[in-house]
């Protein structure tokens, strides 16, 4: 009974409507050879955007994730919640995942993909390899440097994987790299 309430689907053509109406520039023609699939892309990445301005919002870090199926029929979206539950490992990409499986009533989600404003960290990567999905579309690299432990991510992690996810990286990199920092400036003065 609740796998049917939850199992709908939202078409993305409203969201491709929507995105190319307000879109600007923000993106190199050159990354994409298939500008639809770039437009569907950017369509998905600016809707990871406004989730990730609702975690900043909530006092959150900046982080969120969206999951379609193999249609592009947008699953789930979801942001970090860290804080907000006060659970350290309530990450975007676990929460996307966690709906997903349950929205879906299933454990796995092969072929889905998945979208999110910077490359996974470990603990991420890990689910998204262990979850079937089998696309990672991300805005900003990896932040080196930055306080991860273990220091690693997503692409590193998916050399060593078994079954290797499809990563594509460098969407609206820019603007998600200058969100993030926004967020992290938020956090540092609350």
């Amino acid at each position: 009974m609740i796998c049917n309430i939850f199992n709908s689907k939202i078409s993305i053509s409203l969201f491709l409507c929507l995105v190319t109406f307000f879109r600007t520039p923000i993106y190199s023609e050159e990354k994409m050879e298939d500008p639809k699939k770039s437009d569907q892309i950017l369509a998905f990445m600016q809707l990871v955007f406004e989730e990730v301005e609702r975690a900043i919002q909530e006092g959150n870090p900046p982080f969120a994730a969206l999951i379609t199926d193999s249609d592009n029929n947008i699953i789930t979206i979801a942001r970090n919640q860290q804080n907000t539950k006060k659970i350290c490992i309530a990450h975007a990409e676990l929460e996307a995942i966690s709906n997903a499986c349950v929205i879906l009533c299933q454990k796995q989600l092969t072929g889905c993909k998945i979208y999110t404003n910077a490359e996974s960290c470990a603990m991420c990567s890990g689910a998204i390899i262990k979850s079937g999905i089998s696309h990672v579309f991300y805005g900003a690299p990896f932040e080196q440097g930055s306080n991860h432990n273990p220091n690693i991510y997503l692409r590193e992690i998916n050399e060593k994987a078994t079954q290797k996810l499809v990563v594509e990286g460098g969407f609206m990199q820019d603007i998600f790299q200058e969100q993030i920092q926004r967020g992290r400036n938020v956090l540092c003065h609350s």
